[in-house]
């Protein structure tokens, strides 16, 4: 029997989905050091993704009783040689080595699935090389089976200034291809927070917001299913900015069906920055946010036998800090592909996916740590 909620009210939570302990091996943190880290950073819940292993389950269920304030989520992070996932919800033990045994990804993805728990690429463009081995995503994405991505990798003063725009534009272009993917952030804590680098992010450092009818294992789950994710790239205390559809359309999962549809945007904490529309990939519209509670409309139509797609960014000195999931609009359902446009070339730092700025960024993780 699953076990009752911590809350059961429908709200935005805030969590993390990429947490380590001391069951990782690389990690030292107990279950409640992270506990205890994560109320201390104001989150709801955190997922225990672990490098291939569940092992943490066996002592959940006592932790979970010392702190009620936050919800243990056991999770796994799937680390390969050629890109790492997490399964959100996971509790069970799948086997990691791909190509060997007969072991595939469709096969993993599939027994991740059977569990009800949400696959998602762990710093699809985080390549360091020999640093940091398979950190980049480089397998196959498999629509219905792989369901979310982190576009905040690492807190944005740590790494996320380097990794969060090539991570977006990623996430961008896999949607181009018609892979519905929910956006979320994760902060590969290892540590509690406690004697961290300046390359490392304590735990909320990005933090992923999910909006669910009560705070549960299996509520947090469905909200992923149905991308109602909002990311905060460098912690609690970024502004909180959220879509609201204003005519009613059925939705399945993050989709809404129907030919047009006007959304709401409603920023808190926003005021001196700027609300960016992001439409099929490119900034459509931006505005000044000028009061505390902000909001501003737009309408978003889909042509006969496609999908379109719609998301909103608070930005700052004019990159993202905080960043919506998509809200797919299409007039049937299953949707027909989406609409694709030109884009300019990303903006950010594409050399950050790639194996020659490895050295570079080692050089300067090791200058700071030294100067701190």
């Amino acid at each position: 029997m699953p076990a009752p909620p911590l809350e059961a009210t429908a709200r935005w939570y805030a969590g993390d989905l990429h947490v380590h302990t001391l069951e990782s091996g690389d990690a030292r943190p107990s279950l409640d050091e992270v506990a205890s880290f994560a109320a201390s950073r104001r989150l709801d819940f955190v997922a225990l993704s672990d490098h291939n292993t569940s092992s943490h389950d066996d002592f959940i269920v006592g932790a979970q009783a010392r702190h009620p304030r936050v919800l243990l989520v056991p999770s796994v992070e799937f680390t390969t040689y050629q890109g790492h996932l997490n399964a959100f919800g996971a509790s069970q033990f799948v086997p990691f080595w791909l190509g060997r045994d007969g072991v595939t990804l469709g096969q993993a993805l599939q027994r991740f699935d059977q569990q009800d728990a949400v696959a998602t690429i762990n710093h699809p463009t985080l390549d360091l090389g020999r640093f940091c081995i398979g950190c980049a995503w480089q397998l196959p994405v498999v629509p219905g089976l792989v369901r979310a991505i982190e576009v905040g990798v690492g807190g944005w003063d740590e790494t996320g200034a380097l990794f969060d725009e090539s991570a977006i534009a990623f996430w961008e272009a896999l949607a181009d291809q018609g892979v519905h993917l929910t956006a979320v952030g994760g902060s590969d804590d290892h540590r509690a927070g406690v004697g961290l680098n300046q390359t490392q992010s304590p735990m909320g450092s990005p933090t992923t917001l999910l909006y669910a009818s009560e705070l549960s294992v299996t509520a947090l789950t469905r909200a992923l299913r149905e991308g109602r994710a909002v990311v905060k790239l460098r912690g609690p205390d970024d502004p909180f900015v959220s879509l609201t559809p204003l005519d009613v359309l059925p939705r399945v999962q993050d989709t809404l069906v129907g030919s047009q549809v006007r959304v709401l945007a409603t920023v808190t904490g926003g005021k001196g920055h700027r609300l960016a529309w992001i439409e099929n990939g490119v900034t459509a519209a931006e505005r000044a946010i000028d009061t505390d509670a902000f909001t501003d409309e737009r309408s978003l139509e889909a042509p006969a036998g496609r999908s379109v797609r719609l998301r909103a960014e608070v930005r700052v000195e004019g990159a993202p800090r905080t960043v919506t999931s998509h809200l797919w609009l299409a007039p049937d359902s299953p949707p027909g592909p989406p609409v694709v446009v030109d884009k300019a070339a990303p903006r950010g730092c594409p050399g950050c996916g790639s194996a020659e700025l490895a050295p570079l960024f080692a050089i300067v993780a090791l200058a700071r740590r030294r100067r701190r």
